[in-house]
């Protein structure tokens, strides 16, 4: 396990753990729906009795003494993200569910409570944890598991209850290319023609060491912009601060230590 303590401020005792919620909030309310709608402040307790069981978890990361303290940063997605706009059929395939009433009330109702809640124009809460890891540190929790493999540091699962380790950098390119190439049913993400989860990663794996033939991952897309298009959707590591405000700006191949080109 990754025990790396530098997420520990040391002059505060405090750990912090960066949380992909959106699923929790999702969660809280479709268990306490009821004839009128949600039962907003048990959903609301649900979500806080659940964040409690993710904070515990991270002493079985660190050393610890008595007095140290985990916090939680909430990160929650908006509506709409910059994925919409580079590619407007984002998430468009996905079949309409039962309604579950309250997530909208339950997110204000976060915010409104914890000091530590977000959420970041534009910009899903994948990405934004992933910015916490990268940048920050932090550990973080999230069930997705692009999230999971993409993380620097470790990370919570708080649906099966499990660690797993943070990844290098060449590890996390790896995977970005494996998902850039095979697309996503459910984010209605294409990929490139005729490239499944198996023959992405045979492309994947013969390559030896960090660099992969940007030439070749682009010939297999029909051509680098639909190549680029599909790296920018999947990756989540696109964000930086402007006066302390999160932002996104494209991937581009210029930018990237692990292409040959």
């Amino acid at each position: 396990m990754n025990t790396d303590t530098s997420a520990i401020d040391n002059y505060t005792n405090i750990i912090w753990i960066a949380v992909d919620a959106d699923s929790l909030v999702y969660k809280s309310c479709y268990r306490h729906q009821n004839e009128i709608g949600v039962d907003l402040e048990l959903a609301y307790a649900e979500f806080c009795f659940e964040l409690g069981k993710i904070r515990s978890k991270v002493f079985k990361m660190v050393p610890f003494t008595k007095g140290d303290k985990v916090k939680a940063k909430i990160v929650l997605s908006p509506k709409r993200s910059f994925r919409h706009d580079i590619y407007p059929e984002y998430k468009g395939n996905r079949k309409k569910v039962e309604m579950i009433h309250g997530i909208k009330a339950l997110k204000l109702l976060i915010m409104h409570r914890f000091d530590d809640a977000e959420v970041h124009k534009n910009i899903e809460a994948d990405d934004v944890v992933i910015w916490y890891s990268n940048h920050e540190n932090m550990f973080i929790s999230a069930i997705d598991k692009d999230v999971i493999n993409a993380s620097a540091t470790a990370c919570y699962n708080y649906n099966t209850r499990k660690w797993t380790n943070g990844h290098l950098s060449y590890e996390v390119e790896k995977w970005y290319a494996k998902q850039a190439l095979m697309g996503d049913s459910v984010d209605n993400i294409k990929g490139a023609p005729n490239m499944g989860e198996e023959r992405s990663q045979q492309w994947v794996e013969k390559f030896q060491g960090d660099f992969y033939s940007w030439s070749e991952f682009s010939d297999l897309f029909g051509g680098e912009e639909l190549a680029e298009q599909s790296m920018n959707l999947v990756r989540m590591d696109g964000l930086h601060k402007i006066d302390g405000k999160m932002a996104w700006k494209p991937w581009s191949i210029e930018e990237s230590s692990y292409w040959e080109y």
